[in-house]
């Protein structure tokens, strides 16, 4: 386990257990001081805490092209309550780190 990614994981999972559904897809380490592989590996500590990773395929009402989104959830939560809730998703925030 990588200890110096912990205060990341740690803040995955404070926003996933206050907001419920966190997107932690494409791009978002452009905005973290850690790079996608780090990223990857505090979402793969969090999965071994038993947090997942849903993955959400959905078209732009605009331009008719297929988003994808990556949503970090809790333990107990489904694929099928990620789709139902999905305009609960919340970006993650790093900007108290």
């Amino acid at each position: 386990m990588n200890l110096s990614l912990r205060p990341m994981a740690d803040a995955l999972k404070q926003q996933v257990d206050e907001h419920g559904f966190i997107d932690v897809g494409d791009n978002i380490e452009q905005d973290l001081p850690i790079s996608k592989r780090e990223l990857y590996l505090a979402l793969a500590m969090l999965k071994e805490e038993g947090y997942q990773v849903h993955i959400l395929r959905a078209r732009h009402l605009a331009s008719s092209e297929k988003a994808t989104m990556r949503v970090l959830v809790g333990p107990d939560v489904t694929q099928k309550d990620t789709w139902i809730n999905r305009e609960k998703i919340r970006l993650a925030d790093f900007t108290q780190q």
